[in-house]
């Protein structure tokens, strides 16, 4: 694979992999808003959960930022390339890896995906499945000795359905706050889905989009966003 020097902002990279991908995320066409909000949370005495690492764009830009990364991530052929551009990178120090899917419980799963190693391995997808790791929230933070964490990125696609329904009283005892891509689309029973997570509203004073933007749950629970910032912090 093509080894690429790229720069995010003020990060400089090594990488490999989808050379087109990451010439979109060096030129702020892919999820700009996204390193924005790591840059407003960024904090050298304090820990970053990356849940849904995939192929490293959030993980290597927080390695820069945060004390140290713990990440998840279930996709086998996204890890191996996640831990190259870690190695190319300098920054293997600075993160923890744990290759199992985030759900409500702790055993096994199955993930399926079109293609091993995209971003959209999914429990949802039965495609190719494999049998893969599953861990709660709590056991992940548990087994991973995490503390004072100051951000969770959960982009899981669609289980946080399933992880929100269960860990929101964990989730209160982190303080972090909780950068949340929400995939209310894979599902018919899209009413369900809020319902599902709504508890996780009742534990943070503010809600934010990505671009920093204040809004009511209710807006949430109709669908409008993809990607929402929860957090007790006055942005």
């Amino acid at each position: 694979m093509e080894i690429m020097k790229i720069k995010i902002n003020n990060v400089n990279l090594e990488v490999e992999g989808n050379s087109e991908f990451w010439s979109d995320a060096q030129d702020k066409v892919w999820e700009p808003y996204t390193f924005d909000v790591l840059d407003r949370f960024a904090d050298s005495t304090k820990n970053y959960v990356d849940l849904g690492a995939w192929v490293g764009p959030t993980v290597l830009y927080a390695c820069n930022k945060f004390k140290h990364c713990y990440c998840a991530e279930p996709d086998t052929v996204a890890q191996l390339i996640l831990k190259r551009n870690l190695k190319l990178s300098n920054l293997e120090a600075n993160v923890t890896i744990k290759s199992l899917c985030i759900t409500d419980s702790n055993g096994l799963v199955r993930i399926g995906s079109r293609e091993f190693g995209n971003s959209a391995t999914s429990l949802y997808d039965n495609r190719n499945s494999v049998n893969v790791l599953s861990m709660s929230l709590e056991q992940f933070f548990r087994s991973c000795d995490i503390k004072d964490c100051a951000l969770i990125k959960m982009d899981i696609e669609g289980a946080e359905r399933i992880v929100l329904k269960e860990c929101c009283k964990f989730l209160k005892t982190t303080g972090s706050s909780l950068y949340l891509s929400l995939h209310h689309g894979f599902f018919k029973d899209q009413d369900e889905f809020f319902k599902d997570i709504s508890g996780v509203f009742d534990i943070y004073n503010n809600i934010y989009t990505a671009v920093f933007d204040k809004i009511e749950r209710e807006q949430v629970m109709k669908g409008l966003f993809s990607e929402i910032l929860l957090t007790n912090s006055n942005l």
